[in-house]
């Protein structure tokens, strides 16, 4: 597992979100039982494999995205560095 740690701000679920859209990718926004202070989203790209996962842990005023072994993809490289530019 990757963990790729950066700054979010209070609005930074909208722009995260307008960001995956303006990329052209999917996600769902989903809550965590281990974290329930957190927003946590599954972020994929149509027609290929893998899963970014992002989340948001309001207690501990964390953010995070992080890639597994088995849903890295190479689309996700490009992702990360996009995300890290526009949202901090």
């Amino acid at each position: 597992m990757r963990r790729f740690e950066l700054e979010f701000h209070a609005d930074g679920c909208l722009r995260l979100e307008r960001i995956l859209t303006e990329l052209g990718l999917g996600f769902k926004r989903l809550s965590l039982k281990t974290l329930p202070a957190a927003v946590h989203w599954h972020i994929t790209k149509p027609g290929e494999k893998g899963t970014l996962e992002a989340t948001w842990d309001l207690d501990a005023e964390a953010f995070w995205l992080c890639t597994r072994a088995n849903r890295y993809a190479t689309w996700q490289d490009e992702v990360i560095t996009a995300l890290t530019r526009n949202l901090l």
